[in-house]
């Protein structure tokens, strides 16, 4: 059950299987985990836990999105990103110092170690079966997902750790995978899902040092800041673009390293709250599915066992019929 709107369909079906036996008077179990009035509590403390999952997951996906657009480029949309910014460094040494100032060198040297080095791109478009999840390899990184059916898909990069992200029938959202293999699972049970996704099309695509981790970006920057400062021989660096300036180029990199601190944090929170979440569903003996059987048993020695009315009432409620 890796969706939230999985999650809150099953307390949905358990809300609707206990209106049903609080309508019966004869449904008096003496176990404190299946009473009434334990399940209206119960009931309460999952959707707590489905909304602070939620909360938890919208958090960290913005926070990731948040750094994504502050590190590369995202089609037009960020010309102020970190990659653009030590472009513009580069551009400005070039034409003021010359490419044989070694700390010029190490500029070049730096962008060089930034720029993802695949080749041509190219959209692609995928179907899903009903419930079914594939593995697409190539995928560019920072690159538009659109779901253009109308299921539910979520994407999530290949043994990568962060939580998979929803997206609805005709919704684009920002695929970070540095690995470049995406996992696309269709939410639908009932019918088919596509995505379009934009793949390195080169022979061989590889990940340079930054696209595999945030923190060496972080160090970029710090060496960008240390080349500049090194040139000496009376060099005055003062780029028209103020974005380009040394407080500015100090201030964005604190910046990045305020995001990765608050992404792993909140990384921590989304993992505590989900952990809390599944054993509400799934834990033995206390989860919902224990619950549920407990109540069955329970239902069973009413007269006709499982042909009487509550029990049907309340299995099929449970199975959404």
């Amino acid at each position: 059950m890796s969706s939230q709107q999985t999650f809150e369909t099953r307390v949905e079906r358990y809300n609707n299987g206990n209106t049903i036996i609080q309508a019966v008077g004869a449904y008096a179990p003496i176990n404190p985990l299946i009473t009434k009035a334990a399940n209206n509590t119960f009931i309460t403390t999952v959707n707590t836990a489905n909304t602070n999952t939620n909360l938890a997951l919208n958090n960290l996906t913005t926070l990731l999105n948040s750094r994504q657009f502050l590190c590369f480029p995202i089609k037009d949309t960020n010309p102020n990103c970190i990659q653009r910014r030590i472009t513009g460094v580069l551009n400005y040494l070039k034409v003021e110092v010359g490419m044989k100032n070694g700390n010029v060198v190490k500029v070049a040297a730096i962008l060089k170690k930034i720029r993802p080095s695949g080749g041509a791109t190219a959209e692609k478009v995928f179907a899903i079966k009903a419930g079914a999840t594939i593995l697409v390899s190539n995928v560019v990184n920072g690159s538009e997902a659109k779901n253009i059916a109308d299921t539910n898909l979520q994407w999530s990069e290949a043994g990568g750790t962060n939580p998979p992200v929803v997206f609805t029938p005709g919704e684009e959202v920002i695929v970070t995978a540095l690995s470049g293999n995406v996992l696309i699972k269709n939410n639908t049970n009932t019918k088919g899902g596509k995505v379009r996704l934009m793949l390195n099309t080169a022979a061989a695509v590889k990940q340079s040092k930054s696209e595999r981790t945030f923190t060496a970006l972080i160090q970029f920057l710090t060496d960008t800041i240390s080349a500049i400062n090194a040139i000496g021989a009376g060099f005055v660096y003062s780029p028209v673009d103020p974005t380009l300036t040394i407080a500015e180029l100090t201030s964005v990199r604190n910046q990045l390293e305020t995001l990765t601190d608050q992404i792993t944090a909140a990384q921590g929170l989304y993992g505590t709250q989900n952990r809390i979440r599944k054993d509400l569903y799934d834990k033995p003996e206390t989860g919902m599915n224990a619950r549920i059987q407990l109540i069955k048993t329970y239902l069973k020695n009413f007269p006709g066992a499982i042909n009487n009315t509550t029990y049907i009432e309340f299995n099929d409620a449970i199975k959404g019929t």
